[in-house]
């Protein structure tokens, strides 16, 4: 190419950097600066206005300024929504739907400008409509007298579908002329000012308003009758009885009587004894306390009514009731197994200890074989496949004297010999997780236990029983992490004898879900707080919500996900990167530096400075092919995001935990599904940066125009051929319709150009507080670090050095509250053979 070619190119390309610099970096003017609405507000107010068998209205409240809306639907909350109406009323009534059929509605509100461009507000709060059907040819049920006084009765009945309000009739006879005395939108009617004793009768029916302002009807209940009833001498309360006990305490419950003003409690000690008043309430129980355990007294109740300027009046006594405190029973439960038998109990209130009674037939002679203040017992010096009953008391001492509960109901447990379960594998398959084990010698069957999220021992709940070695598990959700493990019985004399749990690894998905559920936490709004909270409160320290958080973040992830054992923990990077690095234990170890792939869930070390010592740490998230996705905490202080190519020259090593995802398992509703890890994907992680799938074929269109336009041209800089890059990705994503400061779309479309033209780039994401995912790119630029953020209204490109988010902006000596802990770290995890550091290594 001739030189005075190549030299006005490189003037067009020159004078189009500037051009695109400038716009860059101006201020906006026109229409969009001056819009009519305000744009950073959302329309209120959205709501369903009324709902028919096959339509929904909606309405919202206007939006000041506004040209018009959109509505936009989906058909899940976190859906995919799409534009179904544009109109300039706050009302729109959606028909032609399927009746009780949910959808899911938003609205935004949208100016034109007058050069035609659209400036819009935020979307409205997401609400789901339904489209609802009323019932003409059913009653409404359940009409019932809840309740009356000597002037009152108070009518309830149940709810009626879709019902917008209820009427209440009433008649002087069954069968006489009914009147409408009621309308309410409640589902009871208190009527007053009755005459006592005079009985009317009543039923409801169900209304409905449609939008053409005409009603339907449902048919109406049947008819029941109401009377006030007044306060009588001759009557006695009904219901009186002895409800409950405990060591010192008595419970007694009657009947309410219509239009009492309270209730008189006597008490006696024998049934035939003198009666003394010991409480007035105005309650229908009464619980005694302070009582002596296994001490019997007697009571009666009667009603009483005050009257102005005269007499109390009162009603008969009750029979009289007897009550007892006394300690209620254990509830026992016997687990037989190869090594022995376990006895268990639940604790009794006020129980002092417990006595273990033991036979060898259900009606035997019982021998009192242990005292113990514990719930629980194991008796292991038995006979091999021998029966043995069990049955426990709780008791208490009084003036020096043992008072006793009854007997637990006897138990049977026997001793024998079962293997323990080995060989479980899980396999996430189309619609259940598919385990299988090795088979145990002698076994009647096979009881499964599963935790989610976690293999902590106190999470697993019996899932299921099988007779054979394999078990589907249907009960699962798509994206969650489950630990399986299985255990043999041997069923003899009616009795199932356990062996032991087969043994539960460690799984890599487990740990990044874990870290994925603190996605968006960050420092500013204090939402970090239950991270650092968990660190201190195992950890025994006292960080602060602003310490730097990024390794104190995956020690957390480790003690939520049960992974300690396997994970270092310190809130110093070089501290605890020295324990990965010097262990000798097969837990954990070191991985190379740069060069190494990862997997999901290994603990990723960077080294801004490149001075040997790490300033922040992670945890990898994904890898696909060489692209490493990773999730950090205290990244612009934020938990989010990071991708970038393997190779990355800041990446100074990884910690590799030893997983064993063999009972592990991310179910994905997948066959191809891998036990473990699983894929990833399910989680929402994605192995590509969010918005890749957007690109399309602007994507090419924008690579080959940059390629076309500068290319290999040594004489445009880096920055000014990002500047170029820049304006060319804002005009295609403005043709597509993308709005770019709301989305990931162009931090991606960025990153991936970056990569195609062989800059040393990084992606990060991070979510704020009302779920709106911000992204940028971090580029090496003409020996420089630069960051491009997505964020903004306008492209900005500024200078950046890869931030220390160990230590903020910079890295400094570690405080001596952090050497501290972090020598005392290096010290507990390091094994006692490890190898010391060389001379003059930091620790």
């Amino acid at each position: 190419m001739k030189k005075s070619k190549i030299k006005h190119i490189k003037t067009i390309i020159a004078f189009a950097a500037t051009i695109a610099i400038a716009t860059a970096f101006m201020p906006i003017t026109g229409d969009v600066a001056y819009a009519a609405i305000d744009t950073s507000k959302a329309v209120s107010g959205l709501r369903v206005a009324a709902t028919e068998a096959t339509a929904v209205t909606l309405q919202w409240d206007a939006f000041a300024g506004a040209t018009g809306y959109q509505v936009l639907k989906a058909k899940g909350a976190n859906g995919s929504y799409s534009v179904i109406q544009t109109q300039p009323s706050t009302v729109f009534k959606r028909t032609g739907l399927t009746t009780n059929l949910t959808c899911y509605y938003k609205v935004r509100a949208y100016f034109k400008n007058s050069n035609g461009s659209l400036s819009y507000s935020q979307y409205s709060p997401v609400i789901s409509g339904t489209p609802k059907a009323f019932n003409t040819s059913a009653a409404v049920g359940g009409l019932a007298l809840a309740g009356y006084t000597d002037k009152t009765i108070t009518l309830a009945w149940s709810p009626y579908a879709n019902a917008q309000g209820y009427e209440i009739y009433k008649a002087t006879a069954q069968n006489g002329k009914y009147v409408k005395i009621k309308s309410t939108s409640g589902t009871s009617f208190k009527r007053t000012g009755l005459t006592t004793n005079k009985t009317c009768y009543y039923k409801v029916r169900a209304y409905y308003k449609n939008s053409n302002g005409t009603y339907s009807y449902s048919m109406y209940s049947p008819s029941i009758p109401g009377t006030p009833i007044g306060f009588s001498q001759k009557d006695k309360i009904g219901g009186f009885k002895h409800s409950g006990s405990t060591y010192n305490s008595v419970t007694l419950v009657w009947n309410s009587y219509p239009t009492a003003s309270g209730y008189q409690i006597y008490r006696a000690k024998s049934k035939n004894g003198k009666y003394k008043k010991i409480k007035t309430t105005k309650k229908t129980s009464y619980t005694r306390t302070k009582l002596t355990t296994n001490t019997t007294c007697y009571y009666k109740v009667r009603a009483y009514k005050k009257r102005s300027g005269k007499k109390n009046i009162y009603t008969k006594f009750t029979s009289c009731v007897a009550a007892t405190p006394k300690m209620s029973a254990p509830s026992e439960s016997v687990t037989s197994q190869n090594t022995g038998v376990t006895v268990r109990w639940t604790p009794v209130s006020g129980a002092k200890g417990y006595e273990v009674y033991r036979a060898t037939s259900a009606n035997g002679s019982y021998s009192h074989i242990k005292t113990l203040s514990a719930t629980s017992w194991g008796n292991t010096k038995i006979t091999t496949n021998k029966s043995y009953y069990y049955k426990v008391r709780a008791y208490r001492t009084v003036n020096g004297k043992k008072k006793y509960s009854k007997f637990s109901s006897p138990q049977l447990g026997m001793k024998a010999q079962i293997s323990k379960v080995s060989g479980v594998s899980a396999v996430s398959q189309s619609n259940n997780v598919g385990l299988k084990w090795s088979a145990v010698s002698g076994a009647s069957g096979y009881e499964v236990y599963r935790a989610t999220g976690s293999n902590n021992a106190a999470g697993y709940t019996n899932v299921g029983n099988a007779t054979s070695t394999a078990f589907n598990d249907y009960n699962v959700a798509n994206g969650l992490t489950y630990y399986y493990k299985v255990r043999a019985y041997r069923t003899i004399n009616g009795v199932k004898v356990y062996g032991d749990f087969s043994s539960v690894g460690f799984s890599r998905s487990a740990v990044v879900s874990t870290a994925v559920a603190w996605l968006g936490c960050k420092e500013s709004n204090k939402t970090n707080k239950p991270i650092v909270d968990l660190y201190n409160s195992n950890m025994g320290t006292k960080f602060s919500y602003t310490t730097p958080w990024c390794a104190i973040f995956v020690s957390a992830v480790a003690i939520k996900s049960g992974t300690t054992s396997i994970i270092v923990r310190g809130s110093y990077c070089p501290s605890v990167i020295n324990v990965y690095k010097n262990s000798k234990v097969s837990n954990y170890k070191y991985g190379a530096g740069a060069s190494y792939v990862p997997k999901a869930g290994d603990v990723i070390f960077f080294d801004w400075n490149r001075n040997g010592v790490p300033d922040h740490t992670g945890l990898v998230a994904s890898v696909s092919g060489k692209t490493v996705k990773t999730i950090e905490g205290n990244y612009s202080d934020a938990v989010g995001y990071r991708t970038f190519s393997v190779g990355y020259k800041y990446v100074q090593g990884y910690g590799l935990p030893n997983y064993d995802d063999a009972n592990g398992i991310v179910y994905t509703g997948s066959s191809s599904a891998s036990v473990g890890c699983g894929e990833l994907s399910a989680m929402g992680i994605g192995l590509e940066p969010e918005g890749i799938d957007e690109l399309g074929g602007e994507y090419d269109f924008v690579e080959q125009n940059v390629e076309d336009n500068i290319g290999e041209d040594e004489g445009v800089s880096d920055y000014d051929k990002m500047v170029y890059m820049i304006s060319k990705v804002r005009a295609s994503a403005e043709t597509e319709g993308i709005d770019c400061a709301e989305t990931q779309y162009y931090a991606a479309f960025i990153y991936k150009l970056c990569s195609e033209e062989g800059m040393e780039s990084s992606i990060m994401t991070v979510e704020d507080e009302q779920g709106t995912t911000h992204a940028w790119v971090e580029v090496y630029l003409d020996d420089k670090w630069y960051t491009v953020d997505a964020s903004k209204e306008s492209d900005q490109i500024k200078e950046f050095v890869p931030e220390s988010t160990d230590v903020e902006g910079s890295v400094v000596e570690p405080t001596e509250e952090d050497m501290e802990e972090a020598m005392a770290e290096a010290d507990a995890e390091v094994p006692a053979d490890a190898e010391a550091p060389a001379e003059g290594e930091s620790e």
